[in-house]
């Protein structure tokens, strides 16, 4: 058998050059044929495209916005001449006390008599529930400037608690007569018992006299 297949080998070589390439092409393609095609899948990428990360809303830290919650009760406590009338304070002044040691301490220290020459009295405040608000426009050049509370705003936002007390300045008119020495406008307030930060915002309203 071998020695066989070398001769039909050899026979083969004799032969001519095409005749030789036709016969090895088709055996090639023959055994192509017969070999299993393993099929590749193609991936295709699509483009990657840039898109902004979205925010978080836990990670933003809320921002605080006071919102008027309700209006506090409060009462005008009548005084006599206060300390504040001999001071000369030149930008209004929001004075609280809450405690009977320093509520004292603030009308001992006024060493003039009121209008009847008798010392000031300590007003009476029950400070176990109240406490007590001064309000004073400051130093004023005339009389006939007066001070009138509006209202206390209550505003509430996550993290504190505040007071606004809102008041209206009256302005005498260039036609009234008042007289010409400093004055110093001045309220005090009761109100209950808080630990709310108190600021006051006011506005000026002028009052003519000959209307």
């Amino acid at each position: 058998m071998p020695r066989r297949f070398w001769l039909k080998w050899q026979n083969f070589l004799k032969r001519g050059f095409w005749t030789r390439l036709l016969i090895l092409s088709f055996a090639i393609a023959l055994i192509s044929s017969c070999m299993p095609i393993t099929s590749v899948p193609v991936v295709q990428s699509s483009p990657t495209q840039s898109s902004p990360s979205p925010i978080n809303p836990s990670n933003v830290p809320p921002t605080p916005i006071a919102t008027p919650d309700s209006s506090i009760s409060f009462q005008v406590l009548p005084v006599g001449r206060s300390p504040l009338s001999t001071r000369s304070t030149a930008e209004p002044q929001l004075l609280v006390f809450q405690n009977q040691q320093d509520w004292a301490k603030f009308w001992n220290s006024n060493s003039a008599p009121d209008t009847n020459s008798k010392k000031t009295t300590v007003p009476p405040v029950d400070f176990s529930h109240q406490q007590a608000i001064a309000v004073t426009l400051g130093s004023r050049p005339t009389g006939g400037f007066r001070i009138q509370i509006d209202q206390i705003e209550k505003l509430e936002t996550s993290q504190s608690q505040e007071w606004v007390v809102r008041y209206t300045e009256k302005v005498p008119g260039a036609d009234c007569f008042v007289t010409q020495q400093t004055t110093t406008p001045t309220v005090f307030l009761l109100t209950a018992a808080s630990d709310a930060t108190i600021r006051m915002q006011g506005k000026t309203l002028p009052v003519p006299c000959n209307s």
